[in-house]
């Protein structure tokens, strides 16, 4: 396969799988500036692996102040290793979720302060490679994305604040609306909790998760330890952390 790989600037690279190192689990594995000739300050967010740019596809992107965009996946076959422009991005703003769709889905957009927007994506037309997109959510003064999936309304999700609480939740807890909202309370944040730090979205075959944290702790759990909650529970603690560590990332296993 080919991976493109997506900045938080906005710009994409290819890289070929086969040139990735193979590592075992503790190796500290290779750094990316050695792969992509990265800028300074910029880093991946987010990758996906391609084996057809077919043109029945999109690529949807959604940025942390809270834009979103649809462009063809056709668009992106002639991204090299050098680079291309994915997205235009105002300032201060970074490019934080990439997903793959047939057009036909609907989006579910999360903010660190617990609230999730979710909307029919044809909502989205598509747009050219430089498009900086349409508003998907209405953000708070100190507020941002952290995430963004494609859903069914039979699906459940994931939570986890960066002070390590979390919960599952229903998606047809959230009503669909229109993009652009300011969204739905889905976890209820605390001094104590902390912001939401990510959520993934099950499809209901993922058995286990891992939790990883910025000092690269990752903790393995099963998910049916975790309670299905109402909108504005805290949730319960999912793993305890050292001093000044967060939730960065979870991964359904």
């Amino acid at each position: 396969d080919k991976l493109l790989c997506f900045s938080n600037r906005g710009k994409v690279y290819l890289l070929q799988v086969y040139e990735i190192p193979e590592s075992g689990r503790q190796s500290r594995g290779t750094a990316l500036v050695n792969l992509l000739p990265l800028e300074e300050k910029e880093f991946i967010t987010a990758t996906m692996p391609i084996n057809d740019f077919s043109d029945e596809y999109f690529l949807l992107m959604v940025t942390a102040r809270g834009m979103i965009k649809k462009t063809s996946l056709h668009e992106y076959r002639n991204t090299r290793k050098t680079g291309l422009i994915a997205l235009s991005l105002s300032e201060n703003d970074e490019l934080i979720a990439v997903r793959l769709t047939d057009g036909n889905k609907e989006v579910i957009v999360g903010t660190s302060a617990g609230l999730f927007v979710r909307f029919p994506e044809d909502q989205v037309r598509p747009m050219g490679r430089s498009a900086r997109g349409v508003k998907a959510v209405t953000l708070g003064k100190k507020d941002r994305v952290i995430n963004a999936d494609l859903v069914t309304g039979d699906q459940q999700m994931l939570l986890a604040s960066s002070g390590g609480y979390g919960k599952r939740v229903a998606v047809s807890d959230f009503a669909v609306h229109r993009r652009g909202g300011k969204g739905m309370i889905g976890l209820k944040t605390t001094m104590q909790s902390g912001p939401l730090s990510i959520f993934i979205v099950l499809n209901g075959d993922e058995e286990e998760f891992m939790i990883v944290t910025a000092r690269g702790v990752v903790n393995r759990q099963k998910i049916e330890q975790v309670s299905l909650m109402g909108r504005y529970a805290r949730g319960v603690t999912l793993i305890r952390l050292d001093e000044n560590d967060r939730v960065m990332n979870l991964i359904g296993l």
